[in-house]
């Protein structure tokens, strides 16, 4: 089955407040997000909400299920729906998280684990596009945040 780690981190000279207000405005993410290019909807906590990602040649349409938004703690997590076929094969959780360094750092923390019967088909496919493309992911966000602030 074998288990698979993506993470990438990233410091941004911006308030925490204006990078939350940004990672949690899933609607505007094609505006500065090279990843993840379209919401289809904007998610709430145990909700299902389809996007669109783009990574290497790779355009495709995914359904996941919102674990989580924490607003106090600055964290978003989401997941692999449980009852979709893709769901059952292969078992993934993407956490996104922020820690103010500063009174204008902020770090951006994301990792997701995936496992299950089609991890290894994954990993040898699309793990090296899929791990570029959350530090471009991580990059965008610095830069949209950065460019607000100054």
């Amino acid at each position: 089955m074998g288990d698979h780690h993506l993470e990438t981190r990233i410091r941004i000279n911006a308030p925490i407040e204006l990078v939350w207000d940004i990672l949690t405005n899933f609607e505007n993410y094609s505006s500065w997000n090279s990843f993840i290019r379209e919401f289809n909807e904007n998610p709430r906590n145990h909700q299902k909400f389809s996007f669109l990602v783009k990574f290497g040649k790779v355009r495709r349409n995914q359904v996941e299920l919102l674990d989580h938004i924490d607003d106090d703690n600055y964290e978003i997590v989401w997941g692999t729906d449980p009852t979709t076929l893709q769901g059952r094969v292969i078992k993934a959780q993407r956490y996104q998280g922020l820690n103010k360094l500063g009174i204008n750092t902020t770090e951006y923390h994301s990792y997701e684990d995936f496992h299950g019967v089609l991890g290894w088909l994954v990993r040898l496919m699309y793990l090296k596009d899929l791990q570029e493309s959350y530090h471009k992911m991580a990059r965008d966000l610095k830069r949209y945040a950065e460019e607000l602030v100054f």
